[in-house]
């Protein structure tokens, strides 16, 4: 991929801040671009997910639900698995 030239303007301050401790700008910029462009992306696609999610589940909680389950599934399972070999505190006084 190739690099175009760019001219940009800094606050003083913070350019002398980054030159002073070694932040390469170039790589910086690039990285604060790329990370606008995702969040970017990501807002736009969260807006058209909640557009159609309005219609059959108004505040999300079933895909929120979902979500949280998949990326959570690993814990999930390890905690069901201690709970299965150690069982629950105060069991011995559970009287259900």
């Amino acid at each position: 991929m190739g690099k175009t030239e760019l001219r940009v303007e800094i606050d003083a301050a913070l350019l002398a801040e980054a030159e002073a401790i070694g932040v390469a700008l170039d790589a910086a910029l690039e990285a604060g671009v790329r990370q606008a462009i995702n969040r970017e992306k990501a807002e736009q696609l969260d807006l058209a997910e909640r557009g159609r999610r309005q219609s059959t589940d108004p505040v999300g909680s079933h895909a929120r639900a979902k979500a949280w389950t998949e990326e959570n599934a690993e814990a999930i399972a390890e905690h069901n698995e201690r709970i299965a070999r150690r069982g629950l505190i105060g069991d011995e006084w559970r009287k259900w």
